[in-house]
């Protein structure tokens, strides 16, 4: 670059060194071609200070782009195995939702409130409060394999039967409380005929808080019988040991469990459906 300023430096002082002998007459308008000589060398060095050595590169755009795209949404299509799921996924979604309940059940006297797949029930009684809670996850049982079933008698309903957590609190006291589960066939047959039990309670804690792992808690087999029958019958005059209860409460979670259950498969069926 300095090279190339002191050329125009010594061109310059050149031509007016020409026009100086032009108008003294020492030099014929012929000798102008020396002139041009220089006018052309400077305007080859100006061309070669643009060569493409020095230029700025253009931008180029890939035509690669659109087959990318194109190569992308090849990856993303459903294979024949995601396609049979989805298809499958629809059909099953529209079966269970043919077995649910237009309006949800409830359980009498008591308001419900559900959080995820928590269900919890409460009532009040002059200045004492119920609840009963209980998780509808792992609530219905598979059915029994050895179990040899008429084909022309009608399929049973899968229910949900979960365990649960009867809690009895006055205010400025500590809580009662009582982890509960329903009874299976096979026990409610070994059950003497003047007790109409549905569920057992096998654990019994006073709590301040929430129960926890460091709540001191006494298994129900420990417990005097005549503790434990004392416990039902508080429960009874409470509304919660009789059968109605029970089955009102079953009804709920079946029927809650089933909504969870659709839920999950809207959530996949969407998933798979998604480009």
């Amino acid at each position: 670059m300095a090279l190339f300023q002191r050329g125009i430096k010594a061109a310059s002082l050149l031509r007016k060194q020409t026009d100086i002998l032009l108008k003294a007459s020492v030099i014929k308008p012929r000798s102008l071609s020396v002139s041009s000589r220089i006018q052309s060398l400077l305007t080859c060095n100006e061309q070669k200070d643009r060569s493409p050595l020095f230029s700025v590169p253009e931008l180029q755009i890939s035509s690669s782009i659109g087959t990318n795209r194109i190569l992308t949404r090849g990856v993303h299509s459903k294979s024949e195995g995601d396609q049979q799921f989805l298809e499958f996924l629809q059909s099953e979604i529209q079966t269970e939702k043919n077995d649910v309940l237009k309006s949800a059940p409830s359980v009498s006297g008591f308001t419900t409130a559900v959080e995820g797949s928590t269900v919890k029930l409460t009532k009040v009684i002059n200045d004492e409060t119920i609840t009963v809670e209980f998780n509808v996850n792992h609530s219905v049982a598979s059915p029994d394999e050895d179990v040899i079933h008429d084909e022309n008698s009608p399929q049973s309903e899968m229910e949900s039967r979960p365990d649960f957590q009867i809690t009895l609190h006055k205010a400025k006291a500590s809580k009662i409380c009582m982890q509960c589960s329903f009874m299976d066939s096979e026990m409610q047959k070994d059950m003497p005929e003047d007790e109409t039990d549905t569920f057992t309670i096998d654990e019994v804690a006073m709590v301040d808080g929430e129960w926890n792992d460091n709540t001191y808690s006494v298994s129900a087999e420990l417990l005097d019988p005549n503790m434990y029958d004392m416990l039902m019958l508080m429960l009874e005059e409470r509304g919660l040991n009789h059968s109605s209860f029970c089955e009102q409460l079953v009804d709920l979670s079946t029927d809650y469990e089933r909504r969870m259950y659709i839920g999950m498969l809207e959530s996949m069926h969407k998933y798979m459906d998604t480009e």
